[in-house]
């Protein structure tokens, strides 16, 4: 009996130390899990991070073919930049000179320079200016044009006639798109020169160039077209008179039939208006406007429809707008209640004084005595 207790007592005590052992294993087992697990998962975070970068340049890479398949507008036609001064001076009689520079990014031609005349209309003639040409050593010059012509334009006995606008050109012909890349204009501004090659030429005690007039097409509305103006309020009474003042202006004869006085209706619709009115006309010495027309309208026996607004009109150019009031068909305006009187605040009670605490006094305690 005692060695079957020994034994049951041993047994029991293996189980108890395999469960332990168990949970241990277990324990181990789930750690080590969840360390792999985030290590693939940081793997995979910054192997993300690549892939998406890759990612990104691939689209940016099919932006930029999309970009550059896709269909540009014509840039206009280029050529090699020419510096003058804007404008040349000459007395009578005397000679006009002037210095220009060409720069372009190839070699230049010298004979596909001219100096033409602008002529009215954009068109162009030979000019009487004579000039010489010399090309700069390509070591010596500076900056992103490597092929630089300098050249003295002159113009013995200028007269009149030849004050005028002028242009140095450069006759690049028909160019090829490697010619088109190599003269390549500059884009920003310079302060140097003209437009590309234009300069203007003052002759002394020459009368100005007039300048050329503007198409049709360009013209804005001149201010000639009538203006009106006229008070913008006028008051009466029923039974009663309004007369109306009112003046045209314009730069040439005034239409006196052109004139109508018009009344507006819901929606601004035109209504035949019963004023009457005479006109007169006269010339002014000067100033912005040479003709004024004066204008007298007047309506009589007045009712409260004809309170309305009106419009002066003068053909289709002008119109001037005003409006009639009568005093005795108007609403009063309705009058403001008055605001209510507060009431007075009621004044607070004085606080009660209090009494003065009744002073003890303190026991001193036993008397010692020695």
């Amino acid at each position: 009996a005692v060695v079957s207790t020994q034994s049951t007592g041993s047994s029991g005590i293996n189980a108890e130390y395999g469960d332990t052992l168990t949970d241990t294993t277990m324990k181990l087992v789930v750690i080590i899990g969840a360390l792999l697990l985030i290590s693939v998962s940081a793997r995979r975070g910054g192997g993300g991070g690549h892939h998406d970068r890759d990612r990104d340049d691939q689209d940016r890479h099919d932006r930029d073919r999309d970009d550059h398949d896709r269909p540009r507008p014509p840039h206009p036609p280029r050529g090699p930049m020419i510096k003058n001064p804007r404008m040349v001076k000459a007395e009578q009689g005397g000679k006009a000179m002037l210095k220009f520079a060409i720069m372009g990014g190839k070699p230049l031609d010298a004979t596909k320079v001219s100096i033409v005349k602008m002529l009215p209309g954009g068109f162009e003639a030979e000019s009487r200016f004579e000039f010489k040409l010399a090309e700069l050593d390509p070591e010596d010059v500076e900056g992103r044009f490597k092929h630089v012509l300098v050249g003295k334009a002159a113009l013995g006995n200028a007269t009149c006639t030849d004050q005028s606008r002028y242009r140095i050109k450069y006759n690049c012909g028909k160019k090829g798109e490697e010619e088109e890349e190599i003269f390549e204009r500059d884009v920003e501004k310079s302060g140097h020169g003209g437009r590309q090659g234009h300069f203007g030429l003052m002759v002394e005690d020459c009368p100005r160039p007039t300048r050329e007039p503007r198409p049709d097409y360009l013209k804005r509305e001149s201010v000639a077209k009538p203006s009106i103006r006229v008070r913008p309020v006028h008051q009466g009474q029923t039974e009663g008179k309004v007369i109306v003042d009112f003046w045209i202006y314009g730069n040439g004869a005034l239409d006196e039939a052109a004139v109508s006085i018009v009344k507006l209706g819901r929606n601004r619709t035109e209504e035949e208006s019963r004023f009457v009115f005479k006109l007169a006309t006269e010339e002014t010495n000067g100033g912005r406007y040479s003709h004024i027309m004066k204008g007298r309208a007047a309506m009589d026996d007045l009712a409260c429809e004809d309170m309305s607004r009106y419009l002066i009109k003068y053909g289709d150019y002008a119109s001037g707008h005003f409006s009639v009031l009568i005093v005795d068909c108007m609403e009063p305006r309705p009058t403001r209640e008055p605001r209510p009187t507060r009431e007075p605040r009621p004044t607070r009670e004085p606080r009660p004084t209090r009494e003065p605490r009744p002073v003890e006094k303190r026991d001193p305690g036993p008397k010692f005595w020695y």
